[in-house]
């Protein structure tokens, strides 16, 4: 993100919503995007950007939507991202370079319906995800989650999510027999 714009992120404290998809912009996502606590939605996607995604987004406490996707973002996704995100529904965060365990946070989100995880390198999801009672749509192809989803505790985890409508976890290296029954319901 270019420093101007970063630099002046104390004069968009009253913004509620940041286009910036398909613009070309490189660089780490700057820390000071927590500061746009009015924000309801925040288009990033489609661009350069690299490094960790910041916790800080975590402040924005009436952020709705998150689009983060089609970046080269890494690093493992911060616990206090989803802390405080309770108004949060649509989270797009595929298509990127992040890795490690979706934190147990995610359960916080009690008014998700859409979490788009695909095509990172992310290992597991959290039994906590079961708090995302709005949850509609869950897509975890194409990561590394193979032991994870073949597990009864994955597919348990996911028996409270009533609205579900949509879990894809193709490309997971996992057979489709070793996948529990559970998630045949």
């Amino acid at each position: 993100v270019p420093a101007y714009l970063a630099a002046n992120f104390t004069n968009l404290r009253d913004a509620t919503e940041l286009p910036l998809d398909r613009k070309e912009l490189g660089g780490a996502l700057p820390r000071e995007l927590g500061l746009l606590t009015k924000l309801k939605r925040l288009w990033l996607d489609h661009n350069e950007l690299t490094g960790p995604v910041p916790g800080e987004l975590g402040a924005c406490l009436r952020l709705e939507e998150l689009w983060l996707h089609a970046n080269k973002l890494q690093g493992e996704l911060p616990e206090a991202l989803f802390r405080g995100g309770s108004a949060l529904k649509h989270c797009y965060l595929f298509r990127n370079r992040l890795a490690g365990d979706v934190p147990a946070s995610v359960g916080h989100l009690k008014q998700l319906q859409k979490l788009y995880l695909q095509d990172n390198r992310l290992r597991s999801v959290p039994p906590a995800i079961c708090g995302c009672a709005e949850l509609r749509a869950l897509d975890l192809h194409a990561n590394r989650m193979s032991r994870a989803l073949a597990t009864a505790e994955f597919a348990e985890g996911l028996r409270p999510l009533r609205k579900l409508r949509t879990l894809d976890v193709r490309g997971n290296r996992v057979n489709e027999e070793k996948l529990p029954a559970a998630l045949a319901r």
